[in-house]
């Protein structure tokens, strides 16, 4: 379907990161303190391995959010600090800031074009195997691994 007239577009004023303490600033500092509370909880205060488990899924999910805002430029009015906030997110990810940056911004220029969008095969079910994998490792780690229990993660997972 094609567009008839002239395409919507926010207004210059909401458009770029808020100034000073915006909520993504907010959000990266709360799930750090959040990773190291939870850290702190599972090897000191003996909290229970599901409680931890949730805490550190919360927070690579807001990480998630922050790495996100600070690859469109607007996690922090000011660049070294939209970069420190894109660079800590990815490291707690596991991933590479410039090359999520790159990455991700590709995918808005092709969304959902399977030939281009290096997205893709997030957006047509994903890799099932991996979360297959992901799932029986977690089942895994909070059994007895003394009972034999096996992750079943086959095809190289």
């Amino acid at each position: 379907m094609q567009q008839v007239g002239k395409t919507p577009t926010a207004p210059l004023a909401l458009m770029g990161a808020a100034g000073g303490w915006n909520p993504t600033v907010w959000l990266t500092l709360v799930a750090f303190g959040a990773a190291a509370l939870s850290t702190m909880g599972y090897w000191w205060w003996q909290w229970p391995h599901p409680l931890v488990f949730l805490v550190n899924l919360l927070v690579l999910h807001v990480l998630g959010t922050a790495i996100h805002d600070a690859s469109h430029g607007v996690a922090h009015r000011h660049r070294f600090w939209n970069a420190a906030i894109g660079h800590a997110s990815a490291w707690a990810l596991g991933f590479v800031y410039p090359v999520f940056t790159r990455v991700h911004i590709q995918h808005h220029i092709h969304v959902n074009d399977p030939e281009n969008d290096p997205d893709h095969f997030v957006s047509t079910g994903g890799p099932s195997g991996w979360w297959r994998c992901v799932f029986s490792t977690m089942r895994f780690t909070f059994s007895n691994a003394a009972s034999g229990a096996s992750t079943s993660c086959g095809n190289g997972f």
